[in-house]
């Protein structure tokens, strides 16, 4: 047995989720890329052409969640697997942190504060 830790309670992650599909549907996705426009749309998305914003409706947010993996695993640049993200399974992964960051308004790279 594994201990859990829970931070949100089962009625706050459902708003939190009911409250995200709403953001998807109501005020949509700017995307800048026509493949992938048009894939959404194919899909039964509504997309406003004029200002490349995608308006995905809760039966294509329920396909998309649909297909998403239980699992995923990551592998090293040898081809080695490094973790193994199913289940409980948790990693310590420093290597994560922003050493870095690009500041958009000054337009380089610098440290974060």
């Amino acid at each position: 047995m594994r201990p859990v830790l829970r931070f949100l309670d089962q009625d706050l992650i459902e708003k939190i989720i009911s409250e995200a599909r709403e953001l998807l549907c109501k005020l949509g996705v700017e995307i800048h890329n026509r493949e992938i426009i048009a894939m959404l749309s194919d899909h039964g998305a509504d997309i406003d052409t004029n200002n490349d914003r995608i308006f995905l409706t809760q039966n294509v947010v329920d396909k998309a969640l649909k297909t998403v993996p239980r699992s995923f695993k990551l592998y090293d640049i040898l081809g080695n697997e490094t973790h193994n993200f199913s289940e409980y399974n948790v990693y310590f992964t420093p290597g994560s942190a922003a050493l870095n960051i690009l500041d958009y308004k000054m337009n380089k790279m610098r440290k974060p504060t």
